[in-house]
């Protein structure tokens, strides 16, 4: 199924979103647990290690070790497929927990499977992160440069039943989502960044009653530049990886927020894995 996009554009056109959105999608997976989607993750190398960056909470009762047949499934075609990865080649890679920070909820899970590795590489592609980027992180965290920004992943409520094409006794639809908007917040605590977006209920752009699902789905940065206010001068640059959605907020009045762990946050994580790597 093709991936679709939610749109706060505020007049920006349509296409333009639809070309960043098609960027963020190629990196984006939607995870699943028994046939079923729990949860959403971005492909990133990191290093030299192949892996899902999703949200730890997500994962944490799966067990890891070997001669465990729990097998975790990715979508990454738009066709009807299936890709199984049993649990015991998978690596998950976190923060250490300490009583000062607690656990922030991130997780990197390499990929060990060659075989599924080199399934995934002919239909999405990898974030690229080395020691270089992730110094080059620190400066675009500190940007204040003008910027849409978007979240990726599959809210639950959205799967859908379909008939198999391709002879499958079952077939879950699974459209991807890319929700745009801006910064609502951003603040630091315990020494992790965290930034929270709008979800508005009063919007005419169609809102899931809830976006349980969409946890460990990467946020996005996309830099504009735009000359004299003329909307059709718009000009985007590439999306940029900035952090991921783990939780929501409860609904206050007609909105809740989607908060995210920053990059500087997503910066110390990946500097775990290339020090392990």
């Amino acid at each position: 199924m093709a991936d679709e996009f939610i749109f706060k554009d505020g007049g920006i056109p349509r296409e333009k979103l639809e070309k960043a959105g098609e960027l963020i999608a190629n990196h984006s997976t939607v995870l699943l647990y028994n046939k079923q989607p729990f949860a959403s993750g971005t492909f990133v190398k990191c290093g030299y290690r192949f892996g899902i960056l999703t949200a730890y909470h997500a994962i944490e009762p799966f067990n890891f070790i070997p001669n465990v047949t729990d097998q975790l499934g990715i979508s990454t075609a738009k066709y009807e497929h299936t890709l199984l990865i049993e649990m015991q080649y998978l690596n998950p890679i976190k923060f250490p927990y300490t009583e000062k920070y607690g656990d922030p909820d991130m997780v990197f899970l390499e990929i060990l499977d060659q075989s599924k590795l080199s399934w995934i590489k002919e239909f999405r592609s990898f974030w690229e992160v080395s020691s270089e980027d992730v110094v080059s992180m620190i400066t675009e965290c500190c940007s204040n440069s003008d910027s849409l920004w978007a979240i990726s992943g599959l809210p639950q409520s959205l799967k859908e039943e379909k008939q198999s094409e391709g002879g499958f006794d079952r077939v879950i639809g699974l459209p991807l989502q890319v929700y745009f908007g801006g910064i609502e917040r951003r603040f630091e605590a315990n020494g992790f960044d965290y930034i929270e977006m709008m979800a508005n209920y009063e919007s005419t752009d169609p809102m899931p009653d809830s976006f349980v699902g969409i946890s460990g789905g990467g946020l996005w940065k996309i830099p504009m530049s735009i000359h004299r206010k003329d909307l059709r001068a718009l000009m985007f640059g590439n999306p940029v990886l900035f952090g991921l959605q783990f939780c929501q907020t409860p609904i206050e009045g007609n909105s809740r927020r989607l908060r995210c762990h920053g990059c500087k946050s997503l910066n110390s994580l990946f500097k775990i894995v290339l020090k392990d790597g």
